[in-house]
């Protein structure tokens, strides 16, 4: 069963999980704060040095590190040992480098939140009307929560689909759909309240004035690749974000238009798009590196039109032969990030403020020693778009977190050889 949470984590784990770095505002600090998402406790050791000096060790409270500054300009980096969580089994190192500015507010992920643990398999019962907001109803209407999974609609009967929900009294939503060659017909939806137990079963009944607003999205997919879109919402009281349209996707070239409901009371629309463009070839990539792009939106609950990012551009990319070097050129880019992994060592996520990443000797903080020689899995992302301090604010789950939120990413991943380096 798919956790409903885990579509806004596509912001958090398009690199395989790894981790995203904060933006800097206008004002550099002399006070720099930082912040650990840590659901499972893996947070072992932090550390962090100035200008290149000395490491020194942090004092961490409560998953927050304040470090002090000599002037507002100085180079920060910190390293972060992570141990075995659910997407790391072996742990994992993290390590940030930039200018006060761009690393003020930064969080770093050491551990997103397990899909399965801590959550109750709730059946939730629908009752159907004959017909919603005036349209009879068909037993080849759908509805779903989640937007992956739907059902068929049972006309003045019950249907019941299951959810994996943290446990507690919670709300969630549910959406009546027509699916249909030129897009989906939305015939209703609601929003309902619901406590997540064992052994309980969540019942809700819609009636025949359960209809729902909307509003218009069309997406278009890069040609010679592919996309998928979807149109989330999240308002206070919810655990999890629940699907205010199917999702959608659309081969090489494809457009199409949808719509997405507008649910009474309040919340926030998330729109999230990803796509891919094909494998790009030569340099460093050989014979094939992915390139993929993703955003996410807040819509204000208007028209939507997503613009996914331009693919990772050849020239702009460099590898030393040693792979601790690299030069990341994205055009426009207002930050980087890099998840390495390396054989027989744990995987290492790095992020940047600037277009060049140099990756310190980490052997003495952490045990963690740079291989000379392998193949190497990399993945390297560009912000084009957003801010990346608060780019993990999606996991937070509040109206407040996710209200504003725009975030346009470009990846490049491939395999190189240590010894060799090279470019794309």
């Amino acid at each position: 069963m798919r956790p409903t949470w885990s579509i806004l984590a596509l912001v958090l784990a398009l690199l395989a999980g790894c981790g995203l770095e904060g933006g800097g505002g206008a004002v550099a600090p002399r006070e720099v704060t930082l912040r650990f998402y840590d659901s499972e406790n893996a947070l072992l050791a932090v550390y962090y040095r100035v200008a290149g000096g000395a490491w020194r060790r942090a004092e961490v409270l409560e998953k927050t590190v304040k470090i002090s500054l000599p002037s507002p300009e100085a180079r920060l980096e910190v390293a972060a040992e992570c141990g075995p969580s659910y997407r790391y089994t072996n742990g994992q190192i993290l390590l940030a480098q930039g200018e006060a500015g761009a690393l003020q507010g930064l969080v770093l992920p050491c551990s997103l939140p397990h899909p399965y643990m801590d959550t109750v398999s709730v059946p939730v019962a629908v009752g159907f009307p004959g017909a919603l907001g005036g349209v009879p109803l068909s037993s080849t209407d759908l509805f779903t929560l989640d937007g992956f999974y739907s059902e068929a609609v049972v006309p003045n009967g019950v249907a019941t689909l299951y959810l994996s929900l943290p446990p507690g009294p919670q709300k969630a939503s549910l959406l009546v759909y027509r699916p249909g060659e030129r897009g989906a017909r939305l015939l209703g939806g609601k929003v309902f309240d619901l406590v997540a137990e064992e052994g309980r079963t969540a019942v809700v009944a819609l009636s025949e004035e359960d209809g729902v607003a909307s509003r218009v999205w069309a997406l278009t997919a890069p040609h010679g690749g592919y996309a998928s879109a979807q149109v989330l919402y999240f308002r206070g009281g919810m655990r999890q974000p629940f699907a205010a349209s199917p999702s959608l996707s659309l081969g090489s070239g494809e457009t199409r238009g949808e719509r997405y409901a507008l649910f009474p009371g309040g919340g926030v629309y998330l729109g999230q798009a990803s796509g891919s463009y094909g494998n790009a070839q030569g340099g460093v990539c050989g014979t094939g590196c992915s390139r993929q792009a993703l955003l996410l939106e807040d819509t204000q609950g208007l028209d939507w039109s997503p613009a996914l990012p331009p693919p990772w551009p050849e020239g702009t990319l460099r590898i030393s032969p040693d792979g601790r070097a690299w030069r990341l050129g994205f055009p426009g880019a207002k930050g980087y990030w890099l998840v390495l992994s390396f054989p027989n060592e744990r995987p290492l996520n790095a992020w940047t403020s600037s277009s060049d990443l140099s990756l310190p000797d980490l052997e003495p903080l952490f045990g963690f020693r740079y291989p000379a020689s392998g193949e190497v899995w990399f993945s390297a992302g560009a912000l084009a778009r957003g801010e990346l301090s608060n780019l993990f604010t999606p996991l937070f789950l509040s109206e407040s977190a996710l209200r504003g939120s725009s975030y346009a990413l470009s990846t490049l991943s491939g395999i190189f050889t240590l010894g060799q380096g090279g470019s794309f």
